[in-house]
């Protein structure tokens, strides 16, 4: 697995290329000391379970934010 370091504007970020289940399309997740950019994203927990339910890894931003709400 590929992982990089950067810096973002709360401190460090590790980057961890992946492939969205629902699209294919290559991503990133980043996690920094302020959490990932999925923990801003709003979801039911109907919205939740439906994931959990479709796929196993990790969704684009794009595609997670079909299910906001």
């Amino acid at each position: 697995m590929n992982v990089s370091m950067g810096w973002g504007p709360s401190g460090p970020v590790i980057k961890k290329p992946g492939t969205c289940e629902s699209c294919g399309k290559p991503f990133a997740c980043e996690l920094s000391l302020s959490g990932c950019w999925c923990s801003t994203v709003t979801l039911t927990d109907v919205a939740r379970a439906q994931i959990r339910a479709n796929y196993k890894g990790c969704l684009c931003p794009a595609c997670l934010k079909q299910y906001e709400g």
